[in-house]
Parts: C-alpha cells; structure tokens; sequence
C-alpha cells in the first residue's frame, strides 16, 4: 500500500509515474514524527446499535409486549455486518434505553427494586442480534468491546417520576443488572440524557443531578459502569454542563468521560478546545459519540480535529454507512465507510497520539503509536490535486501503506521501506487520506461491495 517517491518495485514505479509527475508540480508539505510528544491513549471507534423493533412512541406495556422479538434482519446478515464493522475497527457500541424499559413505576420506594416491573424485549434483541456477534469477534482478536448505555429512545415522552434522580437512577440499576445477569454484560459508561434539551428533557442541573444519583446508586449495587456526559447535541453546549458538575455534590464522583455529538456548528475549534481544556481540569477523557452528516473528506476532516483538538479517545459515526438490502440479505459500504476506515481499522485501542508537527492549508496528519510502539499515521491531502509529503523522523524499518479517495477505496500500495535518519517521500493523491503503519492489523473478515 504506498505512494513512494522512490520505488524499488518497478511495476509500481511505472503505474505510480504519472501521479509522481503531476506531484511534483505542487508545493511539497513536510511533516515531523515526534514520539516524545505524547498525548490521549485510544479506547476506540465506536457506531450506535438501532435499539427499538417497533414504534418507539408506544406508550404502554401491552402495546410493547405484542411487538416484533427480532429485527428484520436475518441471523446471516447480522453476522455479515458484525464482520465488516470488526473490520473497519469497530469495537465500542451505544446501546439504548429509554422510558419503555419501565412503563409503569415499579413500586412508590425507589430504593426497594421490583426487577418484574421491567421490560428489555428492544435491548435484549439489539444484544443478541448485533452486539454479541461482534465481540465474538473482537474476543477473537483479543480487543476490548467496550459498550456504553444512552439513555433516549423517545425519551421526551418520559414521565415525570422516571425523570426524578433516585427513580432514575433505579431504572439505571435494574438495567445493568439485566444486562449482566442475561449476558454477562458490563457497560462501561452510563450517560444520563442523549441529547439534552434538544427537543428531549434535560437541563444543565437535572443533568448533574441524575449523574450523581445513578453514579452513587450503580456503584453501591457492585458495579463498576462509570458515570459520562454530558452526550450534548453540539460541543457549544459542554461547557454549561460541565460547570452544573462541578456545582452538584457527588456528580463527579463516578464520572469519567465527556461526551459530545458534533451537530448545529462542527467548524468551530474553540469549543473542542474548551471540551479537551475540561477534561484535563477533571482528570477525564473525552469522547465524540454521534455525528450522521456530511460525507468522505469532510468526515475525515472533523475525525481529525476531534483527535487533535479535544484530545478524544474515541469517535462514533452513530450511522453504519452501508446500504442494506434485506430480501436479498447482502449489505454494500458507502463511500464515507472507507474513509472512516482509514482511521478506524488502523487506530487501534490502545495506541497513544504522538508528536507530528508541520502542514499546510490542505495538507494535515496525525501520528499514534500502536501498543506495539510501532507508527501509525494518518495525512489527509484535501487538495483537489496529487501533493507530494516528506516525514522526517520516523525509525528505521517498513511501513504498510493504503489510501481512500473518489475513485480508490482503501486501496492498498507496495510497502514503503524507511532509512535511518532519511526522511519518507510519498506523493498523496488529491483529495484523499492516506494511512502508513508498521504495526497492520491482522485480516479481517471483509464484505465487498455487492
């Protein structure tokens, strides 16, 4: 996988010839791999599973009750899917809940749980159907699953006792303990309110408040789910939030993440800024947890700023990016899939953002280390023509290399081969995103396009 400069495969050299004649044309951008430098350790990439089977506005245990068991997806193509999103490097999971789970208030006293008052018949399907079989598969490759509950699911329909603190945090325990006892499951986040007020409950304050009494009440019952939030619709939003955490008693005690989805203003690097700055005050990470708009480059662009300027250890898409056919069971990657890609199979949990400093309006990259210690780098050229790039800094030795673009989809080139003390030359292809990593991952089960 490689765009070199100098190439000792002659095959290469010829198909790559006319790309390195149209490079040289550009001004060449100079990055630095700077190990020393070190900054957030990766959890991981992570995609939202679907998690109702019916109408989500239903209002009544009965109605609930005489709904689908199963999505309609058949066993082979869940598996199918699990496989490609184990490929792409998926390995964190949203899983939600909302009001359904508990209809009716299970007893006056939220301190005494009735777990036959709850219902799981969505989350049991999503688990069994989706989740499980992925992390069979990343069981397999010796990776963490790392799943997180969202609370939402029409949760503005929320009765006003759900809503109250200690009833809240019940509903939340009662939930783990389902989840544990049905799969041996143990979440590792809980964030109290997807999307706060954005058409759902939640201001800064009851936020803070549902944080600290399900963080107290989870970590009482025995489990070890940390607290995380505020999951707001846009980075603009944290910083009021967060400043509620700080003012309610026990609301930091069990948190341990800050969330956030990139709606409304995904431009501004203040507010990324201000989400890293908290996070290093409070001694957590920070994490994006959904984003469903714009495609391909821009996706690229926004993952890039998300690692480099809110410092986050993980990045969810929310969306699967792939077109399904369900009579025919086959499913086909949209093109923004392979883009993500080249982030996502290659970043692995684990690996810890390092040093790489120089770039020009078009030309930008990040570095990480992989558990192995070995490189990985991901550059995006978002000019609209090839742009050669010399790395200086890199360790002697090979480097894997592949690239997304319009008409390339994570298209793998010969093996570059790095000198000590020489810097590495490769000539980028217009609009895309390159990756080089000494540390491949293994092969994965892969479904093409159909």
């Amino acid at each position: 996988m490689r765009l070199l400069r100098a190439l000792t495969c002659v095959a290469a050299a010829v198909w790559l010839a006319p790309l390195a004649a149209r490079a040289e044309e550009a001004p060449a951008a100079r990055l630095t791999f700077d190990p020393t430098t070190t900054f957030q350790t990766m959890e991981g990439w992570g995609v939202a599973l679907p998690c109702w089977l019916g109408d989500k506005t239903v209002r009544d245990g009965a109605a609930y009750d005489r709904g689908p068991e199963r999505s309609e997806y058949s066993e082979a193509l869940n598996e199918a899917l699990a496989a490609d999103l184990v490929e792409r490097g998926f390995n964190r999971f949203r899983l939600e809940v909302g009001f359904h789970v508990e209809f009716e208030n299970d007893n006056a006293d939220p301190n005494v749980l009735d777990m036959r008052a709850f219902r799981f018949k969505w989350q049991d399907a999503m688990v069994r159907e989706q989740l499980l079989p992925m992390k069979r598969l990343l069981d397999a490759r010796g990776e963490p699953t790392v799943l997180y509950m969202s609370y939402d699911l029409g949760s503005a329909r929320s009765p006003a006792w759900l809503l109250e603190p200690e009833e809240y945090a019940e509903m939340a325990v009662a939930t783990l303990t389902h989840l544990k006892e049905a799969f041996g499951l143990k979440p590792a986040y809980w964030s109290v309110l997807n999307e706060p007020a954005n058409g759902r409950p939640g201001s800064p304050k009851l936020c803070a408040e549902l944080t600290a009494a399900t963080g107290r009440r989870i970590a009482q019952a025995g489990f070890k789910t940390r607290m995380s939030g505020p999951e707001c619709v846009t980075p603009k939003q944290a910083d009021a939030y967060l400043k509620a955490m700080v003012d309610t008693p026990q609301a930091l005690d069990r948190f341990a993440q800050i969330t956030y989805h990139l709606y409304w203003d995904p431009e501004t690097i203040e507010h990324r800024r201000t989400i890293r700055d908290w996070a290093r005050k409070l001694k957590v990470t920070a994490a994006q947890t959904e984003w469903m708009e714009q495609r391909d480059l821009d996706v690229a662009r926004h993952i890039f700023l998300c690692l480099t300027e809110a410092d986050v250890v993980a990045w969810e898409r929310y969306a699967w990016d792939v077109k399904t056919d369900v009579k025919a069971g086959t499913f086909a990657r949209e093109s923004t899939a392979w883009y993500v890609r080249q982030f996502s199979r290659f970043i692995r949990p684990g690996a810890v953002r390092v040093g790489l400093t120089g770039s020009d309006a078009a030309v930008k990259g990040v570095a990480f280390l992989s558990p192995r210690k070995k490189p990985v780098i991901v550059v995006i050229n978002a000019d609209g023509r090839p742009r050669p790039v010399r790395i200086a800094g890199l360790p002697a030795g090979d480097c894997a290399v592949s690239y997304t673009a319009p008409e390339a989809e994570g298209k793998a080139l010969p093996d570059a081969s790095v000198r000590q003390g020489e810097d590495l030359a490769l000539d980028l292809p217009a609009r895309s995103v390159v990756t080089l990593t000494a540390d491949p991952p293994a092969p994965g089960p892969r479904q093409r396009a159909n």
